[in-house]
């Protein structure tokens, strides 16, 4: 059973994943993706974000920022008590440590991931441990990268790092 919030197209294609897996999924969107998602897929949708959070012991965030993650959880900070969260969305070093803290601060658990051909992610090893399986189909494979929760950021700039010195032949 999961919770995806932003279901817009990447949620979206999350939803679907689990819900061909035989997932049990809620979704919750401010906009019209949520209904298009829950079409789709037979997930149900929440009728608040709150109702969302506790609908599932795994909660996923799908957002474009881990900034705008940060502002939507904290309006709902106690219920993410008990919750495993995962947070897939760009930010920095910092953006991942407030949501992080925040999350643990009221009785989470956290990851932060990423999907680029395979889901790695970095955080609480139980999370992934635990979640594994559902992980695992939001990219072909899932890899654990360590936990310090900012992991994903450091490996994404050192990557991208790498590309430009490799284009402009600047050795690293």
């Amino acid at each position: 059973m999961a919770t995806v919030i932003g279901p817009g197209s990447e949620g979206s294609a999350l939803v679907e994943g689990l819900a061909e897996a035989g997932y049990s999924t809620t979704v919750w969107g401010r906009g019209l993706a949520g209904g298009t998602a829950r079409g789709r897929s037979g997930a149900r949708t929440a009728g608040s974000l709150e109702a969302a959070v506790l609908a599932s012991p795994l909660v996923v965030t799908c957002m474009a920022t881990l900034k705008d993650t940060f502002r939507l959880l904290e309006t709902v900070a106690p219920a993410l008590a008990g919750r495993a969260l995962v947070a897939l969305g760009a930010g920095s070093s910092l953006d991942v440590g407030r949501l992080a803290l925040l999350v643990i601060c009221h009785g989470g658990r956290f990851l932060h991931g990423g999907i680029e051909g395979f889901f790695r992610c970095a955080g609480d090893r139980t999370v992934f441990d635990e979640y594994s399986g559902m992980l695992r189909l939001f990219g072909g494979g899932a890899v654990h990268l360590g936990n310090g929760h900012d992991l994903v950021v450091l490996r994404d700039a050192d990557s991208r790092g790498r590309a430009i010195a490799s284009r402009t032949r600047f050795v690293v």
